[in-house]
C-alpha cells in the first residue's frame, strides 16, 4: 500500500478497508491504474472528475464526500461569498461549492460560477414563460432518471418542482427555483457546451448557487 495522503487518501483506504480491497483489486473494480491510484493517495497527483465519480461508483458513496476531502480551493462569486460570510464564518454548503467548482475547473478552466450564474439567470427568465412551464412538465421526470449519484440534489429539486408546480411562494422565488429546474433540464443545445463538458457537477453548483439565491433572497 503507498503512503496515504491525509483527505482523500484516507478516506479512500477507510472504505476500501470496509470491503477488504487491495490497491490491485481496487484497480481492477475502477480501471484506474495502480500508479494513478497510487499517485492520487499520496497527493502527488490530483484525480480528476472521471476519477471520483467512479471511485464513488465502485464504493457506493456520496460524490460530494471525495469531492470535499479532495478540499481544493477557489474563488465563488460575491453572493455566494456574501452569503456565506453573513455569520463570521463559510456555511457547509459554500464550502462544497468550492470543492466542486475545484474539480469542474480541473476539467476546463474556462467553467467558472459567473457563467454558471449567467445561465442560471437565463433560464430563470425562460421559467416565466409558457414554453418554460411546458417544458418543465414535459421533461423533468425523464432527465432525472439520468442525474446520476447525487441524491440529495434529487431531493432538493423535486420540493422545487413541487411548490413551481403549486405557485408556492414569491414571483422572485419561483423564478429561481424554475430556473434551477430549466438548467437542469435543458437539452445540450440550448446552453453553452462548455457547461456540459464534466457531465452533471455542473448542474449540482447551479442547484447549490440557486439554493443559495432563495435562502439569501438575493439574486
Amino acid at each position: 500500500m503507498p503512503e496515504i495522503k491525509k483527505g482523500i487518501g484516507e478516506l479512500l483506504q477507510k472504505k476500501w478497508n470496509e470491503r477488504n480491497y487491495t490497491l490491485r483489486h481496487f484497480a481492477e473494480l475502477t480501471g484506474v491504474d495502480k500508479a494513478t491510484i497510487s499517485r492520487i493517495l499520496n497527493g502527488k497527483r490530483k484525480p480528476t472528475l472521471d476519477h471520483l465519480k467512479v471511485f464513488a461508483q465502485i464504493l457506493e458513496m456520496p460524490l460530494s464526500d471525495l469531492i470535499a476531502a479532495e478540499g481544493t480551493a477557489v474563488d465563488l462569486p460575491k453572493a455566494a461569498k456574501r452569503s456565506a460570510s453573513e455569520d463570521g464564518e463559510e456555511k457547509p454548503a459554500t464550502a462544497e461549492m468550492r470543492h466542486m467548482l475545484a474539480l469542474v475547473k480541473m476539467q476546463d478552466e474556462r467553467i467558472t460560477m459567473d457563467r454558471i450564474a449567467a445561465e442560471l439567470d437565463g433560464c430563470s427568465l425562460f421559467a416565466e414563460t409558457e414554453e418554460g412551464h411546458e417544458m418543465l412538465k414535459e421533461s423533468f421526470s425523464s432527465k432525472v432518471k439520468h442525474f446520476g449519484n447525487a441524491g440529495r440534489y434529487l431531493q432538493l429539486l423535486k420540493k422545487w418542482k413541487q411548490h413551481y408546480d403549486q405557485a408556492n411562494g414569491t414571483k422572485k422565488e419561483l423564478a429561481i427555483m424554475g430556473g434551477a429546474l430549466l438548467y437542469f433540464i435543458m437539452p445540450l443545445d440550448l446552453l453553452h457546451d462548455y457547461l456540459f463538458a464534466i457531465g452533471y457537477l455542473d448542474d449540482c453548483l447551479a442547484i447549490q448557487l440557486a439554493n443559495s439565491r432563495l435562502e439569501s433572497k438575493i439574486g
